[in-house]
């Protein structure tokens, strides 16, 4: 599996910026080995991975096939959800964050 990310983009723009513009296809400024992760990947394993890492979202796959996207910023998100149902009183361990 491989991405077009927008550092794969940056560093294409920074290369060629002050001599020619870019030019080839796609596959050309793609990372390779994509770091991915299963839907079933429970999420505080998902924070250890970015935490270890320079990632800010990663893949997610079933059965090799793409499915969605998580990032750093979702799992901010989610725990700031958290909280804010705890503070209501409304939390009841049930959240996605934990599954």
């Amino acid at each position: 599996m491989r991405i077009l990310s927008e550092k794969n983009c940056l560093r294409t723009l920074l290369n060629g910026a002050y001599e020619r513009l870019p030019s080839g296809i796609v596959k050309d400024y793609m990372t390779h080995d994509v770091k991915t992760t299963p839907s079933n990947l429970d999420s505080m394993s998902v924070v250890r991975i970015f935490m270890c890492n320079f990632y800010r979202r990663l893949l997610v796959v079933n059965d090799g096939s793409l499915v969605g996207q998580i990032t750093r910023r979702d799992l901010l998100r989610a725990l700031e959800q958290i909280v804010k149902d705890k503070k209501r009183g409304s939390f009841h361990g049930n959240s996605a964050f934990f599954i």
